[in-house]
């Protein structure tokens, strides 16, 4: 395949794959608000699920010569989804919750699958490529919210989680014209899936850098999930309708989308713990912005805080990853990394459910301090005696 085909196809796919992905969350919780179902319990438990589901797809990537596995993951995403929205339908919503577990196993096909596929040969085309892949992050992040808003307003909730569920499913279709992997090596394919899990998690627990950066975007995420429970209620409360709380999702994601633009003109990512850092404190900032804004346009203000930092935060720990990777654990890092950050997410969303009787100041407030842990801990990583890598492709 050519690179210029190459560079459409790819980046398309995880474009399209990861807004059905971000209207599901957003879908989901308005279903259950209108359900009266708990809408954090089971979003939490699908995103849970994924530190299971991650390391399983890091060893299929890995090891597969062919594309159809990781098809089958996105085609299995979608369905799970879909049963999820039947069972809170049927008020089912038990069934609802065990159903989210089956559908987080899937979940990281979604983000990191796309990111193990999405890489480049070049060390400079790949610095490129990871700006590319976090802004697919930021424009389905910035569309799929106030898609699921705007349709759940028009239309309903059960349409918002149809088009989150066609969008995913459709990802698998860019798929095989993504596919550009070499062929695994012969020792990477006799040995055990188990050992390729513990190496995949051994070299992230040993590697400073690897190490700091996930437990670093694993707290940052967390706080993000408490935040996303708490935007129906903003929506509902302070901005008058449930619908509209997504909507500053959207802002989140265009600032994001800003932000990596610039990141990527001046070249931060030259040295991505530093951006990490910085990015990880501006999103606890943009989170205690949120805690006493009253009005729409103080929202609005602390979205596009917030969304300064989360952009050039994925870029970073995308980033961090290709560089810092064996080529041979590549994908199962990846996945294991991903799978850490989505299970964290549904803990905060579970805390901020948990949390609820502190109100909305009070659980933003909680979620702001964890994002200032962060910060710390990225900033931890910082040794300017220890030579960069300058790729790990």
């Amino acid at each position: 395949m050519s690179t210029n085909r190459y560079w459409a196809t790819g980046p398309l796919g995880a474009l399209v794959s990861r807004s059905g992905d971000e209207m599901a969350a957003t879908a989901i919780l308005l279903f259950a608000l209108v359900a009266g179902a708990e809408g954090g319990t089971i979003v939490g438990a699908m995103s849970l699920m994924a530190a299971i589901g991650g390391p399983l797809l890091g060893v299929v990537l890995d090891r597969s010569r062919s594309i159809l596995p990781f098809v089958l993951y996105l085609v299995c995403c979608a369905a799970a989804v879909a049963l999820v929205g039947v069972a809170i339908g049927w008020g089912a919503h038990l069934l609802a919750i065990l159903l989210a577990a089956v559908a987080g196993l899937f979940v990281p096909a979604v983000s990191a699958g796309w990111s193990t596929i999405l890489r480049d040969p070049d060390p400079e085309r790949s610095r490129r490529l990871s700006v590319v892949d976090a802004a697919t992050y930021s424009v389905s992040a910035l569309g799929g919210p106030a898609l699921a808003g705007a349709i759940y307003l028009v239309a309903g909730e059960v349409a918002a989680l149809g088009t989150a569920v066609a969008l995913i499913a459709a990802g698998a279709i860019f798929a095989p014209f993504a596919h550009r992997r070499p062929e695994p090596a012969p020792d990477t394919v006799l040995r055990h899936p188990l050992r390729d899990i513990l190496d995949g998690v051994l070299e992230i627990g040993r590697n400073p850098r690897l190490r700091s950066a996930t437990v670093a975007t694993c707290l940052a995420f967390g706080g993000f999930g408490m935040l996303v429970v708490e935007i129906p209620l903003i929506g509902a409360e302070r901005l008058g309708d449930a619908g509209y709380g997504p909507m500053l999702l959207a802002v989140v994601a265009g600032s994001a989308l800003a932000a990596n633009a610039v990141v990527d003109r001046i070249g931060a990512l030259r040295r991505p713990h530093v951006v990490l850092t910085v990015a990880s404190a501006l999103m606890g900032v943009g989170i205690l912005l949120f805690a006493p804004s009253l009005s729409p346009v103080g929202a609005i203000v602390a979205a596009v805080v917030f969304g300064l930092g989360d952009g050039p935060q994925l870029s970073s720990i995308i980033h961090i990853r290709h560089r810092e990777s064996p080529a041979h654990l590549r994908a199962q890092i990846f996945t294991t990394g991903a799978s850490l950050k989505i299970a964290s997410w549904g803990l905060g969303a579970i805390l901020a459910a948990a949390l609820g009787g502190l109100g909305i100041t009070g659980v933003l407030v909680i979620a702001a301090g964890i994002h200032v842990v962060a910060a710390l801990i990225a900033a931890s990583s910082w040794d300017p005696r220890v030579p960069t890598p300058t790729s790990a492709n």
